[in-house]
């Protein structure tokens, strides 16, 4: 049986393969393991000696998921998914860092494609106008080469907002790390983004000062076998709270959310999903006619004990702890205040808290 030392360094290279991560890590394990990889074997077998009480509490409801094989004892099972857990923090790590690092001359994108530097905007976008997505996909065309989406954008919002507003200035975050000189092959997925009627939902008419502020919240003991979607945003997405605030400051109004997930996970990072915006349209505009002065999509990670501090306060006085390390993924400029809807819907994960906040949109007032 391999030691400590063995299984650490095993999560890290395995880590290092899988740094691009698109499925879930319990999944391409277990079919390694199914195949009989005698690494994820090892890994696995030796992760089953260490299981813990509050392990098999923490992970006895994934043995319904069948990633590993069911014919397996239930602790190597368990082994295996607190493996698989295991390597997906180590992923996490990789990529939050690299992720939310400023641009670099040196990096592989810009080695790669050099022109491509005098395109970036404020260290961490990039200009999109002069760029082409690859069949609405995660791989874009630049010069010389191409190049992938970052991988916490969804690109099938890329390609919708930039279908539906061409004029609008548009910058996106592209991963730093690797150039291809052919097209790599595409995460080809169905995705369908699209606006509704939201007339409805919102009333543009706040005096100066004004705020207004919402949170939604899981709660555990709440959850209700028979609504999957609050389950699985718990459980599976350790999705905890989404925090709405809006303010009217003389002829802005801004408005912010954060998406957070639970603060306890043990690779020591806490990642929120940041939405900022602002207008300067004037009071009680029809809603249909606001325009932003721009959008922002930006990661904020809490590492360490700011993961606590964060998730003990909330934005409704405006101020929270800073993020150990951040970055933008996307800006864009002079779209109507109407796609806020559908963008939510395509980068926040939780479809639980964000359907409470809009079934309260639609609450008369």
């Amino acid at each position: 049986m391999i030691d400590l030392d063995q299984y650490i360094e095993r999560i890290a290279r395995i880590a290092g393969e899988y740094v691009d991560l698109t499925d879930c890590a319990a999944k391409l394990l277990g079919d390694r393991y199914g195949n009989g990889d005698q690494t994820v074997i090892e890994c696995v077998d030796f992760r089953r000696t260490m299981l813990t009480v509050g392990d098999r509490d923490t992970l006895n409801w994934q043995l319904q998921l069948g990633f590993f094989p069911v014919a397996l004892p239930a602790d190597v099972q368990l082994g295996g998914y607190a493996f698989a857990a295991e390597v997906a923090s180590a992923v996490l790590k990789l990529r939050m860092r690299t992720a939310c690092a400023p641009y670099r001359r040196t990096d592989p994108l810009f080695s790669g494609s050099p022109a491509l530097w005098s395109s970036v905007r404020d260290g961490e976008l990039i200009d999109f106008a002069a760029l082409a997505q690859e069949l609405g996909s995660e791989v874009v065309a630049v010069p010389n080469g191409f190049r992938k989406i970052a991988t916490e954008l969804d690109p099938a919002l890329v390609e919708w907002l930039r279908r539906n507003n061409p004029t609008s200035p548009f910058f996106v975050r592209l991963a730093p790390d690797r150039f291809y000189g052919q097209k790599p092959p595409m995460m080809l997925t169905e995705a369908v983004i699209a606006p509704g009627r939201f007339d409805a939902l919102m009333k543009f008419d706040m005096y100066p000062g004004q705020r207004e502020y919402g949170e939604y919240v899981l709660q555990k003991d709440a959850l209700d076998p028979k609504n999957p979607a609050p389950f699985i945003d718990y459980e599976v997405e350790r999705l905890r709270r989404l925090e709405v605030r809006a303010q009217r400051r003389g002829d802005i109004v801004s408005m912010m959310i954060e998406e957070l997930p639970a603060p306890e996970a043990p690779d020591g990072l806490m990642v929120g999903r940041c939405i900022h915006l602002d207008t300067h349209a004037p009071n009680k505009t029809a809603i249909r006619d606001v325009k932003l002065s721009h959008l922002d999509l930006a990661l904020n990670v809490y590492e360490g004990d700011v993961r606590n501090e964060r998730f003990g306060t909330n934005l409704k006085d405006g101020k929270v702890t800073d993020a150990s390390f951040r970055t933008h993924l996307m800006r864009i400029e002079g779209i109507p205040l109407l796609t806020l809807l559908p963008i939510c819907a395509g980068f926040l994960r939780s479809t639980s808290l964000l359907g409470e906040w809009l079934k309260d949109l639609q609450q008369p007032r």
